[in-house]
C-alpha cells in the first residue's frame, strides 16, 4: 500500500524506532489508548500485544480496511474509528471499567505533519480528558513545543501548549525510518497535562497573538491595542515577546484591557 500525499502519510517502518516508542510510552495491560493515524499498524500491533484497550482513528479508508482485516481477531481490545481526528467527537473513550486502573485515556501516534499543529491546539481544549500523549512530530514542531523562553524556537505555539502541558523531546528520528522518507527530520515527544490548571484569562489568546505577531518589537509597542497594568502583571514593557514564560503571559493578559 502506497502512502497518500494528500494525507501527509509517511509510514513508520524502522523496527528499532517502533521499539523505542513502545519503551518510552510504556503501555500497560488495562490502559486505554487512542492511536492517531495508525496507518499500516506498526505501533498498533505492539499496543494490542501489550494488553491495552485500544481505539485507533484513521482517515484513509484503504488503511482502515487493512487494519480491520489485520486485527479482526482482537475485537475484545481493539476498535477502529474511520474519520478525521480534527473533527471526530472528543474526548476519546474512557478506560474499560474492568481494568480497575481508573486511568484516563492515553494518546499516541505518528502524526501526519499537516495536522500536527491543529491537533495540538485542539488538545489544549481537552487537556483534562487524557493522561498523557506521545507523538511523532516534525522535529521543527517538536523544538517549538519544547523550547524555553529566550530560545529562537519559542513562540505562540510553545506558550499556548505549555500553559497546560509539560513537554519533553525524547529522541530524534531520521527520515530513513519512514516510507516514503520525509524531507525533514522527526522527533518523538511526551506531553503530560500539568496539575491544578486554571483557565487562561479571557484575553490570553488575543494578547498572545498580538505579542508574537510583532515578536521583534518591545512588548509595550506590540501591545498598543491594550491598556496594560505592567506593574500589576509583574512584566516589563521593555521585554520582547519570546522572553516571557507562559505564567508571565497569563499575568499579562489578566492585567490588560482592550482599548
Amino acid at each position: 500500500m502506497k502512502a497518500k500525499k494528500r494525507f501527509g502519510q509517511h509510514f513508520l517502518t524502522d523496527a528499532k524506532t517502533v521499539a523505542a516508542i513502545i519503551k518510552e510510552s510504556s503501555p500497560q495491560q488495562g490502559d486505554s489508548f487512542l492511536e492517531v493515524g495508525p496507518g499500516r499498524g506498526a505501533l498498533t500491533e505492539h499496543l494490542i500485544k501489550s494488553g491495552v484497550q485500544l481505539t485507533a482513528v484513521e482517515i484513509d479508508r484503504d488503511c482502515a480496511a487493512l487494519l480491520r482485516d489485520k486485527f479482526a481477531k482482537h475485537a475484545e481490545n481493539f476498535s477502529l474509528v474511520e474519520g478525521d481526528m480534527l473533527k471526530i467527537d472528543f474526548p476519546p473513550p474512557r478506560p474499560s471499567p474492568a481494568s480497575g486502573r481508573g486511568r484516563k485515556t492515553r494518546l499516541i501516534g505518528n502524526l501526519p505533519y499537516n495536522i500536527s499543529t491543529p491537533l495540538l491546539l485542539r488538545l489544549c481544549h481537552h487537556h483534562g480528558d487524557f493522561a498523557d500523549a506521545h507523538f511523532m512530530l516534525q522535529k521543527e514542531v517538536a523544538m517549538r513545543l519544547c523550547a524555553a523562553p529566550g530560545d529562537s524556537d519559542y513562540g505562540r505555539l510553545t506558550v499556548t501548549v505549555r500553559m497546560l502541558f509539560a513537554a519533553e523531546m525524547l529522541f530524534a528520528v531520521s527520515p530513513r525510518c519512514f516510507t516514503p522518507p520525509p524531507k525533514v527530520e522527526s522527533a518523538f515527544v511526551r506531553m503530560t497535562p500539568l496539575p491544578d490548571i486554571t483557565a487562561p484569562p479571557p484575553l490570553f489568546e488575543k494578547v498572545l497573538a498580538a505579542a508574537f505577531q510583532s515578536r521583534r518589537k518591545l512588548l509595550r509597542n506590540a501591545l498598543r491595542a491594550f491598556e496594560v497594568d505592567w506593574r500589576g502583571a509583574g512584566v516589563s514593557g521593555d521585554a520582547r515577546p519570546q522572553e516571557l514564560s507562559p505564567a508571565d503571559y497569563a499575568a499579562l493578559s489578566a492585567n490588560a484591557i482592550e482599548k
